[in-house]
């Protein structure tokens, strides 16, 4: 993937994607899917496609099928997402390239990208492993000379809908500033399942950063399919 070094820096995690403890999924059968359409692997197996989700269905916040008290059994094909192929303002620029899919805003830096990786562990639970993986990004961020006044990350849950439910994701929230001066905001959560992790980030520049716009990708198509 290019993207131009403003670009880059305004989700970070495109130039600073923590891989250290886990491998891209290309090669390995696993496909993201936008809601509407098949899924083929390289060896030419074909994922039925995921069932069309209503965009106005915004994910619940009092449950969650799989909470990060409970540890994902392990998968019998790989985690994958079906990511929103049209919200209003945003261009789908990037399409399963190698566990990733993105979408870019119109006259901004903003950023929505989702991952699905393969683990070398698990080491932990999936809870631990899903905020080590999170701070893992944010020391990356600080090792980058192009950035410097990393914030201390707040850390909550977020709730995104799946093929079972809902699941539970450890969230991270920060800010970075680069060299230019501009101030960056990113939200990213990430889950642990088992040996596969999955993860969506959303970056943009503080004062173009939204809680409602935040929402309204999640709720657009968003969803993970387990592999159970």
């Amino acid at each position: 993937m290019r993207f131009h070094l403003r670009r880059g820096l305004a989700a970070a995690v495109v130039v600073l994607l923590p891989l250290a403890a886990c491998t891209d999924e290309s090669g390995s059968g696993t496909s993201s899917a936008d809601p509407a359409s098949p899924s083929t692997s390289e060896t030419g197996d074909t994922t039925e496609s995921p069932a069309p989700t209503d965009p106005t269905s915004a994910p619940t916040d009092d449950l969650s099928t799989l909470p990060l008290t409970t540890d994902a059994p392990p998968p019998t094909t790989s985690p994958m997402w079906a990511f929103p192929a049209l919200v209003k303002g945003w261009t789908f620029e990037t399409r399963d390239q190698k566990g990733v899919n993105q979408l870019t805003h119109e006259g901004s830096d903003a950023l929505f990208t989702s991952y699905q990786l393969k683990e070398q562990g698990p080491n932990g639970t999936d809870a631990a492993d899903s905020k080590a993986w999170l701070e893992k990004f944010r020391r990356d961020l600080s090792a980058n000379s192009q950035l410097q006044k990393i914030s201390t990350p707040t850390y909550g849950t977020a709730i995104i809908q799946s093929d079972h439910g809902t699941i539970e994701f450890v969230q991270q929230d920060l800010t970075y500033r680069t060299t230019a001066g501009v101030t960056y905001r990113s939200r990213f959560v990430a889950r642990s399942l088992d040996t596969y992790l999955i993860a969506v980030q959303y970056g943009a520049p503080e004062g173009e950063w939204s809680e409602a716009e935040w929402q309204r990708l999640i709720s657009s198509g968003l969803k993970v399919f387990l592999g159970w």
